[in-house]
């Protein structure tokens, strides 16, 4: 009975989420921003995607994370985890090519999400130990100058390794040693990294540098160093840079690349025509391509106020890829400091009073105003302006009183001219 219950919940809850319409964000700026000013996308993304997470209309997925699904890093990371007892399995039995196949596979994993793999809460130590068990198996395996070139990945993972007896067998302590001595011989570099496009995110052996590329110049441990790039819209990469050390400079520079198959490249397209259609060319086949019902697009453009203080001008778009349609846009533009509160309440604001179920229900047309309505309100806001004037009392106190037709005053003052009396009658007061 309570097997049967709760897999009954656990449906309920399936067809539940199935129904809300699966949304994603994309927020983006002009390319004539500032090149020199600091991102306002990056937080405004992170405010928004917090705001929507927690909307339960929709089923919203972060945009980076439909490119770079977060469970797929896990999963490589995990299988590359496996695959180190089963090396040492394989090492035990002496099968030493199955041993190098599972540990190049692990390393090979770990090197492409080492930002992943430091986040995780042991550091890049798994990394670490790949290289040591590859360098164990190419020593025993007679390939010394491999065993040696493995151990200087160890020295540059781990700064503070020396020979150990645990991780280590006595054979090959001579080895480790004489590679140990090398490298505290050339001692550490400095090591600027810079990308193409610039203002990537650096991760240095796995430690993130501060400033993005260009950045400033840091300290490189002497051989490869791990470096891992990410920039919004380009695809993450980790490269590996040799450094001579000995207190050298160095520039590591890389080139970085869009997603595979880009689905970034219709939306960045589309972009263009925001304005001018409600349908914008291929913004269906970028929604279809992130497998998306709905996106919300969040356009930052750098301007100014007319007294020239820097201001940013929020545009939010909301597509809905069923009926393929813009269904709402909301736009302000604000001092700099102002933007992300004003995203904020732009993104609530676009989300008021839309269908979610994908059905296409456009607003009624405003009703026609009658002459009659029309007149009646410019007699209304004639009489205000005459009632506001400075010499409204002198010219009605100086007959001693008079009765005032609400529509008449504005329309026709002269004393033979037709009177059309509305529905109330205000009495001024005279001398």
């Amino acid at each position: 009975m309570f097997l049967r219950i709760t897999l009954g919940t656990v449906l309920l809850c399936s067809l539940a989420y199935a129904d809300k319409p699966r949304l994603t964000l994309h927020v983006y700026e002009e390319e004539d921003a500032a090149a020199e000013a600091p991102s306002k996308a990056d937080p405004i993304d992170g405010a928004l995607s917090e705001l929507l997470t927690k909307d339960d209309r929709v089923g919203y997925k972060r945009f980076y994370d439909l490119l770079e699904p977060p469970e797929t890093a896990a999963r490589s990371l995990g299988e590359a985890d496996l695959a180190l007892p089963d090396a040492e399995k394989t090492f035990g039995q002496m099968d030493l090519d199955k041993t190098k196949e599972l540990l190049k596979t692990a390393i090979l994993a770990y090197q492409q999400y080492l930002p992943q793999l430091a986040a995780r809460g042991g550091g890049i130590t798994p990394l670490r130990d790949a290289w040591i068990k590859l360098s164990k198996t190419r020593f025993f395996d007679g390939d010394q100058p491999g065993s040696r070139d493995a151990l200087r990945y160890v020295f540059a993972v781990d700064p503070t390794m020396k020979f150990n007896p645990a991780l280590f067998p006595p054979q090959m302590k001579k080895t480790v040693v004489e590679a140990r001595l090398l490298f505290d011989t050339l001692g550490t570099g400095k090591l600027t990294v810079d990308s193409d496009p610039q203002g990537a995110t650096v991760f240095l052996n796995g430690k993130q540098i501060d400033k993005v590329t260009p950045t400033d110049a840091v300290d490189a441990q002497p051989g490869p160093n791990f470096i891992s790039y990410r920039r919004r819209g380009y695809a993450p990469l980790t490269a590996i840079f040799e450094h001579n050390g000995g207190g050298d400079s160095a520039t590591a520079t890389q080139s970085l690349s869009r997603y595979p198959n880009n689905p970034l490249q219709p939306l960045n397209r589309a972009r263009a025509s925001l304005d001018t259609t409600d349908t914008p060319a291929l913004l269906k086949e970028a929604a279809e391509n992130l497998k998306v019902d709905m996106m919300m697009l969040v356009r930052l453009k750098a301007t100014a106020k007319p007294d020239g203080e820097a201001a940013t001008r929020v545009s939010i778009y909301l597509y809905d890829v069923r009926p393929d349609r813009l269904i709402k846009k909301v736009e302000k533009t604000v001092a700099d400091k102002e933007a992300l509160e004003t995203a904020r309440a732009l993104s609530q604001q676009v989300l008021e009073g839309v269908r979610f179920d994908g059905i296409w229900a456009p607003a009624p047309p405003p009703a026609k105003v009658s002459r009659w309505s029309k007149f009646k309100e410019k007699a209304r806001q004639d009489f205000v302006d005459f009632y506001h004037w400075k010499g409204f009392w002198y010219v009605v106190g100086s007959v001693g009183g008079a009765i005032v037709v609400g529509t008449v005053v504005g329309a026709s003052v002269g004393a033979h001219e037709r009177q059309v009396v509305n529905e109330s009658v205000v009495l001024l007061g005279g001398h």
